[in-house]
């Protein structure tokens, strides 16, 4: 029995443990003689949307996404796919060096160089309430976010992944 249970890369999980129950039920099991002090933290990288973690975000209490400001006009957004630009006929190579981010509200290009401006006066958004008691909260944060990948470099991913389901899909849930 433990007050704190962490498990990591929960999707790659069983959904059954043998004649036993779900994996993530069992570990939560691990903590009821914690009462008002357990704490179970499930994360991983999401592969399906029947998925242990998606399943998870869905069903939270509440469910957080990190939003910045805009270098330019200062709205507040949270990073999308759909607004990294750059042309899909190009050859990767190219996309690489030619990707912006697009702000969702004066539509002007947002660089590399603004993310960890931007990160720094970010912070996490609640998407919605829920009344009575939150037992249970949810993150999401995708690629675009970190420090150590450009636009332009997830820009020339996809378009090296577009044509394989595979690598696709591994671009889809990163």
């Amino acid at each position: 029995s433990s007050p704190v249970v962490i498990m990591d890369e929960i999707d790659k999980y069983p959904k059954l443990a043998g004649k036993e129950a779900s994996p993530l039920k069992l570990a939560e099991e691990r903590t009821k003689n914690w009462p008002g002090r357990k704490k179970l933290m499930f994360w991983s990288t999401p592969t399906l949307k029947t998925g242990h973690i998606w399943v998870l975000y869905e069903s939270a209490d509440v469910r957080y996404e990190f939003q910045m400001p805009c270098p330019h006009c200062g709205g507040i957004q949270a990073f999308k796919w759909e607004q990294v630009k750059f042309d899909s006929t190009q050859p990767a190579s190219f996309v690489e060096v030619n990707t912006h981010y697009e702000c969702c509200h004066c539509h002007k290009a947002i660089l590399d160089v603004h993310k960890a401006d931007m990160m720094k006066q970010g912070k996490w958004v609640a998407l919605n309430e829920v009344e009575g008691k939150v037992r249970s909260i949810a993150f999401a944060l995708n690629s675009l976010y970190s420090p150590w990948v450009t636009f332009g470099q997830m820009a020339a991913e996809f378009i090296r992944s577009k044509d394989n389901p595979i690598t696709l899909q591994n671009f889809v849930n990163s």
